[in-house]
C-alpha cells in the first residue's frame, strides 16, 4: 500500500471513528444528562451545546459524507453500498427524528417527553454509525 493510500484510508477510519465516539457519547452521557440539567437552564444550555457540537461534528460529518459516496462513485462494491446505505439512514433519522426532537427542547415543548424521545431514537444513530466504522473490519 502506498502512502497516499494509506493516508486516505487511515482519514476515513479516523473520521468513522470520530462518529462512532461522538455517538457513544451521545447516547452515553450527554443525551442522559439533558434530564439532570434544571428546566430554567436547559435552554440555554442546549442552544450553546448544538452550536458547539455542530461547529465541531459538521465538518467530520461533511467530510464523512464526502468520503463514502466518493468511495461509491469510484468503487462500486458491496461493502461501498453498505456504508453508503448506513449513512443514509443516519442522516435520515438525523434529519427527520433527531433535528426536531431538538427543536422541541429548544422551544420548550414538552421537555421531557422530548428529551426521552431523542435518547430512545438515538439508539439507531448509535447503532448505524457504529456499524459504518465496523465495516472497515470486513
Amino acid at each position: 500500500m502506498s502512502l497516499p493510500d494509506f493516508l486516505i484510508l487511515f482519514t476515513r477510519e479516523s473520521l468513522d471513528l470520530a462518529m462512532l465516539v461522538f455517538l457513544w457519547l451521545v447516547q452515553i452521557i450527554i443525551y442522559p444528562s439533558f434530564k439532570k440539567i434544571s428546566r430554567d437552564y436547559i435552554l440555554s444550555w442546549h442552544k450553546s451545546y448544538q452550536t458547539k457540537v455542530c461547529l465541531i461534528m459538521g465538518p467530520i460529518m461533511l467530510l464523512q459524507i464526502y468520503g463514502i459516496t466518493i468511495d461509491l462513485i469510484n468503487s462500486i462494491s458491496p461493502i461501498t453500498v453498505i456504508r453508503f446505505i448506513l449513512l443514509t439512514i443516519s442522516w435520515l433519522l438525523t434529519i427527520m427524528i433527531s433535528v426536531p426532537l431538538h427543536k422541541k427542547i429548544e422551544s420548550n415543548n414538552d421537555l421531557e417527553r422530548s428529551i426521552d424521545k431523542l435518547i430512545k431514537t438515538n439508539v439507531t444513530r448509535t447503532f448505524t454509525w457504529t456499524s459504518i466504522y465496523l465495516t472497515h473490519f470486513l
